[in-house]
């Protein structure tokens, strides 16, 4: 929902700049319209599942939800629950190459139209929307077994049954949904990890 909401907010502020619904005549927005080009670039890293944004961590326990599913009484659900996986594991990794490509063609590269020059940067309510979004988009990476543990009482609600105990015993750092020695992660170390690679 909030990366979502916020590639909607970045899409909104460049048809209002510019004008323009037709991404060809679109290009190198990123010089005239930096708050939205930067905001929309973190929304497009969440929608193609990067860590640590809030997407990752969602298709992550998605796809922890299906390869770890206990044995189901029918067998056919068995053999169904792999390529649902699957197919999700696709449908992810085609969203954010759309995400990715969508970034590159609006903000990057020259401007396709001499008008593109006089497009204004977001307003400042815009902008509050844009930190506001990004922020909860980065919070929801680097904290998911916070956020895990406050919406099990939806879930537990909603179908009786949640991760937040299971999630709970293991610490704020460290999310695993089932066990750790089947798969764990790590937001914070990771982060550290890329920025000691970028180093």
């Amino acid at each position: 929902a909030t990366f979502k909401s916020l590639l909607f907010l970045g899409t909104g502020s460049v048809l209002h700049a510019t004008g323009e619904r037709n991404l060809g005549r679109l290009g190198g927005l990123i010089r005239f319209m930096p708050w939205t080009a930067w905001a929309a670039l973190v929304g497009a890293f969440a929608s193609a599942g990067l860590p640590p944004l809030s997407g990752f961590v969602s298709e992550w326990l998605l796809l922890q939800s299906f390869l770890f599913t206990p044995g189901l009484p029918d067998p056919f659900l068995n053999m169904v629950v792999p390529l649902v996986a699957a197919l999700i594991a696709l449908v992810a990794a085609l969203a954010g190459y759309t995400m990715v490509k969508f970034f590159g063609i609006i903000f990057l590269g020259q401007p396709r139209e001499a008008k593109l020059r006089e497009a204004r940067d977001a307003s400042p309510w815009e902008r509050v929307g844009f930190v506001w979004l990004a922020a909860t988009c980065v919070l929801l990476g680097l904290l998911p077994v916070q956020f895990v543990i406050v919406l099990d009482r939806v879930t537990q609600l909603l179908v009786g049954a949640g991760i937040g105990q299971a999630v709970a015993r293991n610490g704020w750092l460290l999310l695993a949904p089932t066990s750790v020695d089947r798969a764990s992660y790590m937001p914070a170390v990771f982060l550290l990890f890329f920025f000691a690679c970028c180093g």
